[in-house]
């Protein structure tokens, strides 16, 4: 008996009857044949969409499969960015700065920046009261990045 995740046999004569069998391509498969293909993108409808309410019907979409959809009302609000109990930041890889300073020295480019600019760091932390460490109290509780990577 061998032992789990040992390899047994030829490997390199497995690779050569693989390699034999594929060198004239992959046979047809005539009880599955394949459909012919396509001249353009295929237009798609769904019966769960309303034309007249898109946003209406993304979210019963949504929240159909369980997702929790937070409708805001107000526009540019500063509260949007302190009170969420979770921020996600998408974020491409070649946009990070090893700095601050160059976060804001590359938003500026002599515009006058907005008032509600809010930078977060991180979740939020506060040791004021009784010099215990509480997380999220006075912005997100958890910060979700998703860094984007080219290539």
């Amino acid at each position: 008996m061998t032992a789990p995740g040992t390899e047994t046999g030829d490997r390199t004569a497995f690779l050569a009857r693989l390699r034999e069998r594929l060198a004239g391509g992959v046979p047809e498969n005539l009880a599955h044949p394949l459909p012919p293909p396509l001249d353009g993108v295929p237009l798609v409808r769904s019966n769960r969409l309303d034309p007249s309410d898109i946003v209406g019907s993304f979210i019963r979409n949504a929240e159909a499969t369980r997702a929790v959809v937070q409708d805001s009302h107000v526009v540019g609000g500063r509260s949007v960015s302190l009170l969420p109990p979770v921020h996600l930041c998408v974020l491409p890889a070649d946009r990070i700065v090893p700095t601050s300073a160059e976060v804001l020295r590359g938003l500026g480019d002599g515009r006058v920046l907005p008032s509600n600019l809010v930078l977060i760091t991180g979740p939020s932390r506060s040791g004021d009261i009784e010099q215990i460490m509480a997380l999220g109290v006075h912005g997100p509780l958890v910060v979700e990045i998703a860094l984007l990577r080219a290539g």
